[in-house]
């Protein structure tokens, strides 16, 4: 389990948006790579890689000064996306078929890049 000192990624305060701000994106990458390089242990060690390449690429996107209604608008159009997605598989597929098919399909439709960018885009507005 991650140490005290980091707890869940939920340990940074707000700005007055209610966005996250890229200083305690910043701050949030440092404490975990200050407990990366203290901890021997194999499975948190890939839990903080893991966490780091989510939020690098976060700390280099807040460069361009979005406002929250910005990155709310691109949410909803990017679960809108997801949700038409769905919809044209079961009508593609309306007996269902099995995982791998399904898999490929929404591979083909960009879902797994769109469920990214929703992660992304729901850090950036969480209130904790």
């Amino acid at each position: 389990m991650v140490h005290d000192e980091y707890h869940n990624g939920n340990h940074a305060v707000h700005n007055d948006d209610g966005m996250k701000t890229k200083q305690q994106v910043l701050d949030e990458i440092d404490t975990l790579m200050r407990i990366g390089t203290k901890t021997r242990d194999s499975s948190e060690k890939n839990r903080i890689r893991k966490r780091l390449q989510f939020l690098r690429p976060i700390a280099i996107y807040m460069d361009s000064h979005l406002s929250q209604e910005s990155i709310e608008s691109q949410l909803r159009h990017c679960i809108k996306r997801i949700e038409a997605v769905d919809n044209d598989f079961d009508s593609t597929f309306p007996a269902g078929c099995d995982s791998k098919t399904k898999s490929e399909f929404m591979k083909g439709k960009g879902l797994p890049e769109l469920s990214k960018q929703v992660k992304f885009l729901q850090y950036l507005t969480e209130s904790k």
